[in-house]
């Protein structure tokens, strides 16, 4: 069977391979229209809604409303019109809407890896070859846990678990004066050791303080971490991704809008940098929406990247001035979704402005833009697929009345799902809107040339949809049953795995947790082969979070966390067509726990609670071999 990595490597083959081919197409295209492309000049430069957007980095010019700058005065005053008066003064607080990944669909079993033992889970990733951090790692041989700002390497060999070494957070006050010297704002944000990476012999700890920080260690010899570098970027942690050996961050920087002075760009710029060098953004790599005037937007989200090595001195950067809460990545471009909304004659709709940023090596490109109606759930709800992004939304479109000073919502509010495919240069090509109206979408995964998602109001419909035809998107099949799926995962070939809850079909009103088996073999005709209702438990952070799943149908095992510290594990028997409970186990003896994660290396399950240590179960049994707690 191939190992996680040998997955990952061919995979990164295809992809360098493509682009290779690629490269030799435009090539050969630019010398044909190198001559078109002058002539259209002229009138490109008179019309207003056509902007050269020619990166530093890229040249890459497109169709949109976002703007690169030229100097910090350009940034200045560009933003200064986007930012309505009634901002003044107003100091933002961040929100970090992906903190520890939030999501609730994820598209690939915890694949295996290499190491002391090739059979052992990843974290569950929604795109095979981008990693996605998180609190736990395993090469194999040794586990790698974050408790309470301090990361523990711990060897686990057949159950046994042994401490080796660990690794202390920063300090806050030393990462404080990168941010602050010069600067007028005053605001920090107190953090600590939040996710981490693992990748071939270094660990990156991703810090979260005043600003973010990636700490990144050479661990040849794990009991004896060595510290290379450290990237640091400002604003919110929103999310990471990481190919290979290249690293992605991106924040959401807040802009203290009382505090912007014209002559101290720092006032009004993000930073980012490497050890202790701390640059502004580069006015060139700045886009300022001017779309989006009045909207009560004040931050930017910035995206940054390097590639990690021993000597790692260059790193690539860019912002984008507009909120951004959702992110989803290929493995050669990142999505980022913000949603807005807008009011024309009393009627309020919102919509979701769409960014390509291209990714290759450690650097990243402002690429495109578009928009769609609707918002999206979470990162689940976007994919890319053959050169085609497809984005699943919900739109929410409602009436003001006036009354007064105050503006209020009427009854006469609705509420419709539309899936969107768009080019790489994110114009829309294909669509299905008005979909179950008085619904929303409760959960979105894409396999290929299909894609499923789930509504709710009383019953759950499944939809599944055609998209082999970009340009033509179909409903094949609707299945409506009680409840709904939160998290869905495909299992094995013609099933599809469904977490959510049961509910009433007279009043919807839910009552536990209902596991879902789907035979998807006839997309015209999905069935539910089976399912499961957990009527003593209503609540689990695999509904919200595809990490705190472990999910793979080689092993045929499905665990995950509920309330008062428990960890339920089930397999599913294709043969009576039914879930079969295999273990109830304690993972904390706090009940209020949130953050437990199982990992399995060979045949013992290793259960990680945040706040106490990891536990080692025998897997032929689930008895328990060691209990590791945390110092």
């Amino acid at each position: 069977m191939k190992t996680y990595k040998d997955m990952t490597e061919e995979i990164l083959k295809k992809r360098n391979q493509y682009r290779a081919k690629r490269t030799r197409y435009i090539k050969i295209a630019s010398g044909l229209t190198t001559g078109l492309l002058i002539c259209f000049i002229g009138i490109a430069l008179n019309h207003t809604m056509l902007i050269s957007n020619s990166s530093s980095q890229t040249g890459i010019d497109y169709t949109g409303t976002i703007a690169n700058e030229k100097t910090y005065e350009d940034v200045y005053e560009n933003m200064m019109s986007v930012l309505p008066q009634k901002q003044n003064n107003m100091v933002a607080n961040g929100i970090q809407n992906e903190m520890l990944a939030d999501g609730r669909a994820a598209a690939e079993d915890s694949l295996t890896g290499t190491g002391a033992s090739t059979d052992y889970s990843d974290t569950n990733l929604q795109v095979i070859g981008v990693q996605e951090a998180d609190i736990i790692k395993t090469d194999g041989k040794y586990i790698y846990a974050y408790c309470q700002n301090t990361l523990y390497i711990v060897e686990a060999n057949n159950g046994v678990l042994k401490l080796v070494s660990s690794i202390k957070g920063p300090n806050t006050n030393q990462l404080n004066k990168y941010v602050y010297d010069g600067s007028a704002s005053t605001n920090a944000y107190y953090g600590g050791t939040k996710e981490m990476y693992l990748s071939e012999n270094y660990v990156v700890i991703i810090n979260i303080t005043s600003v973010v920080e990636a700490q990144v260690f050479d661990i040849t010899n794990p009991g004896d971490p060595i510290l290379l570098n450290k990237y640091t970027q400002e604003g919110d942690y929103l999310s990471s991704r990481m190919i290979g050996a290249d690293l992605y961050l991106v924040t959401q920087k807040y802009v203290n809008t009382g505090d912007i002075d014209k002559k101290t760009p720092s006032t009004f710029v993000p930073r980012c940098g490497i050890d202790d060098k701390f640059d502004l953004v580069a006015p060139e790599d700045i886009y300022i929406n001017t779309e989006f005037q009045d909207s009560y937007v004040s931050n930017y989200i910035v995206v940054g990247g390097i590639h990690l090595s021993k000597d790692t001195q260059e790193l690539s950067s860019i912002a984008i001035f507009g909120c951004g809460n959702n992110i989803y990545s290929s493995l050669e471009n990142m999505y980022i979704a913000a949603g807005y909304n807008t009011t024309k004659n009393q009627i309020t709709s919102d919509y979701t402005k769409i960014y390509r940023i291209s990714i290759k090596d450690g650097k990243v490109f402002m690429a495109a833009e578009g928009t769609v109606f609707g918002t999206v759930l979470n990162q689940f709800s976007m994919d890319e697929y053959e050169g085609t992004f497809r984005i699943v939304t919900t739109s929410y479109r409602y009436n003001m009345i006036n009354f007064r000073e105050f503006s209020t919502v009427n009854s006469s509010s609705s509420i419709v799902n539309a899936l969107y495919t768009l080019d790489q240069d994110l114009n829309i090509v294909g669509k299905l809107e008005d979909v179950a109206p008085g619904e929303r979408v409760y959960s979105v995964r894409f396999d290929g040339a299909t894609g499923y998602f789930v509504t709710f109001r009383k019953v759950d419909p499944l939809f599944t949809v055609d998209l082999s035809d970009p340009k033509n998107p179909m409903i094949l099949s609707a299945l409506k049953i009680p409840g709904f799926s939160e998290y869905m995962h495909s299992y094995a070939d013609g099933f599809l795995f469904g977490l959510g809850r049961y509910a009433d079909p007279q009043t919807g009103r839910t009552k536990g947790l209902k596991l879902s088996m789907f035979d998807t073999k006839d997309a015209t005709n999905v069935i539910e082969a089976s399912s499961l209702v957990i009527s003593e438990y209503n609540y689990s952070p695999a509904e919200y979070n595809h990490k705190a799943i472990l999910i793979n149908s080689v092993k045929n095992i499905i665990g995950f966390p509920v309330q008062g510290g428990k960890y339920l594990i089930f397999s599913y028997d294709y043969n009576q067509k039914k879930f079969v409970k295999n273990a109830t186990l304690t993972a904390s003896d706090n009940p209020k726990t949130m953050n437990t994660r199982g990992i399995f290396i060979g045949n013992y399950l290793y259960l990680y609670d945040s706040l106490t240590g990891i536990k080692s179960y025998a897997m032929d049994g689930y008895t328990l071999t060691a209990n590791f707690k945390f110092q």
